[in-house]
């Protein structure tokens, strides 16, 4: 993995903590969110439609992690799904943050 540079980072984090802070599934979504959302940078060419299709498959992931914590009564975790389209998103670049959080 030492030539996939993201997905080394992700392997070291999952390796050096415990099961209840971080789930490897949840950084391989959040790699692919930020993949989908840049593909909207450029937008002369059909990945778009494709993004749009799994960021839509995201938000329904988002809306059953929310129902479930609902129904099993885990409010305490219901802020642990994967935003789309965030300001606050670290591969937002400062004046991305700045000019959204202005609106």
């Amino acid at each position: 993995l030492s030539f996939y540079s993201s997905y080394r980072t992700m392997f070291d984090k999952f390796l050096n903590s415990s099961a209840e802070e971080f789930s490897i599934d949840d950084e391989f979504y959040k790699h692919e969110v930020k993949l989908y959302e840049l593909a909207y940078d450029t937008q002369m060419h059909f990945g778009v439609f494709y993004s749009y299709i799994k960021l839509k498959e995201q938000e329904i992931r988002n809306l059953v992690w929310i129902s479930e914590c609902i129904l099993q009564r885990r409010k305490d975790q219901i802020n642990h799904f994967i935003p789309l389209f965030s300001s606050s998103s670290e591969w937002r670049c400062e004046t991305t943050r700045k000019t959204s959080a202005l609106h």
